[in-house]
């Protein structure tokens, strides 16, 4: 894969546009064009950060939607362990009362 095809899947997969990628590498939008067009060399570390940008974008999405699960999950856990705890103080009254009952009798 040549430079030129790594920084357009890159772009892709990122979902990074031609004016993104120029502010990313501190170019004119033209430039990044001229590189995609073949009329310019592209210089490795604009194509390093460009990469690099790429990577980090689908990550925090996923990131973002793994965190999202955890705090589902814990959501659920929360509300088992109430309902647990709710189960428990009620057998506790329960149990409780019947004690009351047993030591009021003669």
């Amino acid at each position: 894969m040549n430079a030129r095809d790594t920084l357009r899947a890159a772009m892709a997969r990122g979902g990074l546009s031609t004016q993104a990628v120029a502010d990313l590498c501190g170019v004119t939008r033209r430039t990044v064009q001229n590189w995609l067009a073949g009329n310019a060399r592209i210089p490795d570390l604009a194509l390093q950060a460009t990469v690099d940008a790429a990577l980090l974008i689908p990550v925090g999405a996923q990131a973002k939607a793994v965190l999202a699960m955890v705090v589902q999950d814990q959501t659920r856990v929360v509300a088992a362990l109430e309902a647990a705890l709710e189960a428990e103080r009620q057998a506790l009254t329960h149990t409780t009362t019947q004690l009351k009952n047993l030591e009021e009798q003669p």
